[in-house]
């Protein structure tokens, strides 16, 4: 991905430029923090936009489908295709109706494919899409048969051109009107997982596994005394004694993912401060 901004030709944030950024941070900080996207590519006179799983590596986003499928052969022909992905943070209600916002964090990339050819190469793009979705869950599966390789098409689109466009903080409106006797705020939105249900064939000797549990704790409604073991911008591990930044909800976010946030708390709009460090567990 070209760090200069002048290669920014499409990506370049043109509406209120302040909030775009073009460092692959910043871009990377999102895209890792998420595993779903829409695409949108035009095939035979046509604007389809298709939303899909993903996961990135470097400059390049693995996605996968049928081998059927429109999209992906249109990737693997070479085409450019433009994937936006984007998380809604909070309802930022305004005094005045012309000031609604959202609070948000969202990266739009524009790139060509090409398949992902050979059956280790395959492999390895599916387990990394699995592990975005779910970490550990590719261990424990059954592999795709040959039949079932043969069945997927993997591609990968090569990130020529990316930026993010961030907004936090509460409304922002008319100086006039911040004397208007209406309530105005932000409305916080998370994403959280509910409690696992098992499969009615399952067998019953099958216990639910520690990195569904591992999941839970990290994004569920599991109550855990457990510090967050990973930076919820980018991913990266944290023990007890790495230094870690925490909202009001105990999200936790590593340094570098903080300072690209301004030490703002993307779900509350809350400030980041230093998250307390734990002793190394007592081995006596």
């Amino acid at each position: 991905m070209p760090q200069n901004e002048k290669t920014q030709v499409n990506a370049r944030v043109a509406r209120i430029p302040s909030r775009g950024k073009n460092d692959r941070t910043s871009v990377y900080a999102i895209l890792d923090n998420a595993f779903l996207c829409h695409v949108g590519f035009r095939c035979d006179g046509h604007v389809y936009v298709i939303p899909t799983l993903y996961a990135r590596h470097d400059d390049r986003l693995f996605l996968h489908g049928s081998a059927a499928s429109r999209l992906q052969q249109h990737i693997a022909e070479g085409n450019r295709v433009c994937i936006a992905v984007t998380a809604v943070r909070g309802l930022v209600l305004a005094r005045s109706a012309f000031h609604h916002s959202m609070n948000y964090e969202s990266a739009v990339i524009f790139g060509t494919g090409s398949p992902v050819r050979g059956q280790e190469e395959k492999m390895e793009a599916l387990r990394r899409i699995s592990e975005n979705i779910c970490k550990g869950r590719w261990d424990e599966v059954r592999k795709p048969s040959e039949h079932e390789l043969r069945a997927t098409m993997v591609v990968a689109v090569e990130m020529s051109e990316a930026s993010a466009k961030i907004r936090t903080g509460p409304p922002v409106d008319d100086e006039e009107d911040y004397a208007l006797p209406i309530w105005a705020g932000v409305v916080p939105i998370s994403h959280v997982l509910g409690e696992p249900i098992p499969d009615p064939l399952l067998r019953s000797d099958v216990r639910q596994p520690e990195h569904v549990s591992q999941l839970m704790r990290d994004g569920g409604t599991i109550p855990s005394l457990q510090m967050t073991s990973a930076c919820q911008g980018c991913g990266a591990k944290l023990d007890l004694t790495a230094s870690a930044y925490i909202c009001s909800y105990e999200c936790t976010f590593c340094p570098e993912c903080t300072q690209v946030r301004h030490f703002v708390c993307p779900n509350c709009s809350g400030e980041l401060v230093t998250r307390p460090r734990r002793g190394a567990p007592d081995s006596t």
